[in-house]
């Protein structure tokens, strides 16, 4: 019987910190995002509200399978 998992359920939170960053911060997450989702590597950006940027880095399970390069 086929599961249903929503996109939460894929994702594995793997590590997060908080940087005091300028510059074209959400370039460099998109350049991570293309470059290693293939891995099975998703990295996302919040800002706080003192201006610190926090990123986070999530497993997928899709990541699981894919032979290493």
């Amino acid at each position: 019987m086929p599961t249903n998992h929503t996109k939460t359920d894929r994702l594995q939170h793997f590590a997060s910190e908080t940087f005091t960053l300028s510059g074209d911060v959400h370039r460099l997450i998109t350049f991570l995002n293309q470059s290693l989702k293939h891995k099975g590597f998703i990295f996302g950006l919040t800002r706080t509200e003192s201006g610190e940027f926090g990123i986070s880095i999530y497993a997928t399970r899709e990541g699981e399978n894919t032979p290493s390069s």
